[in-house]
């Protein structure tokens, strides 16, 4: 199964205690989308990528894309330094690493990221 089958909904909390609600629908158009970035980005599996992911649809969906195209991800933490990055990313066998767009490209007939389910 993947995310584009599965049957969810997500609420994604961010740090300010702020909700967004993404119906299952738009999160499969939304991992539908991070596969083009991805394949933009050049990132294939088994090459290892690294991520430093935020609180929001577009993270999700990248991470989602990667578990599918089993593209191995190093999560790093947002508040490590670079020095620290780089001593995981060197020491797991990282060849490249993903900044997270704050919205993937626009497919014709698709929602926009960040539209908020009411």
């Amino acid at each position: 199964m993947t995310f584009r089958d599965a049957s969810v909904r997500l609420v994604v909390v961010a740090a300010d205690g702020t909700s967004e609600h993404i119906e299952h629908d738009t999160f499969r158009t939304h991992v539908a989308r991070a596969h083009a970035w991805l394949d933009q980005t050049g990132a294939q599996a088994p090459e290892y990528v690294a991520f430093v992911p935020r609180a929001d649809a577009v993270s999700l969906a990248i991470l989602a894309a990667c578990f599918e195209r089993g593209t191995p991800v190093v999560v790093l933490h947002a508040r490590a330094t670079e020095a620290e990055n780089a001593r995981l990313c060197s020491r797991l066998g990282v060849t490249r690493t993903l900044t997270s767009p704050t919205e993937l490209p626009p497919r014709a007939s698709t929602p926009t990221l960040g539209e908020r389910d009411r």
